[in-house]
């Protein structure tokens, strides 16, 4: 990942017609000046905004992989808490999918963190599609950031966007 420094340079060579190389020493050799305060203070917010979204994005993920506790399903399943690392969520697709070709006799074990549970096709898709509503509230919050970054107009509110506020 380039640095805010790398990012400032390119953005400000770019605006002025150049290539700049990863070199800061080479860029100011070959061109002979430093970037004004003008065109750094009017790259910093960009290169902030650039930034940004690849952060949230990393949290977001992160989220995503870290679990959620079942509510509100009127079920066995209220409580439980469902891992959704990379393997957990190919578990669940594939679930879901033998749920649906043949649910009248889809019946697996499901380990929970505390205890077993025997899933019907009812609750295989319950899982599945909560599970899905937790990614998307993910993705939905994700959006949501990132079109604060692009809209924000001073690098304090672009510093303010943090994935927990």
């Amino acid at each position: 990942m380039k640095s805010l420094q790398q990012i400032s340079l390119q953005l400000i060579a770019e605006s002025r017609g150049h290539t700049v190389t990863n070199n800061a020493r080479l860029w100011l050799s070959a061109w002979g000046e430093l970037p004004t305060e003008d065109e750094i203070a009017s790259v910093k917010l960009e290169a902030l905004k650039i930034r940004k979204p690849m952060t949230l994005g990393n949290k977001r993920y992160h989220e995503e992989i870290a679990g959620f506790t079942l509510s509100e399903t009127d079920t066995v399943l209220d409580g439980k808490f469902v891992r959704t690392d990379e393997r957990s969520q190919q578990k669940i697709s594939d679930g879901l999918l033998l749920a649906t070709r043949d649910p009248d006799n889809f019946s697996r074990d499901w380990k929970f963190s505390d205890d077993w549970v025997e899933l019907n096709a009812e609750l295989m898709i319950l899982i599945a599609t909560k599970f899905e509503e937790f990614q998307q509230a993910t993705r939905a919050k994700l959006k949501a950031k990132e079109e604060a970054v692009a809209s924000a107009t001073s690098i304090e509110d672009v510093q303010a966007i943090t994935w927990a506020s």
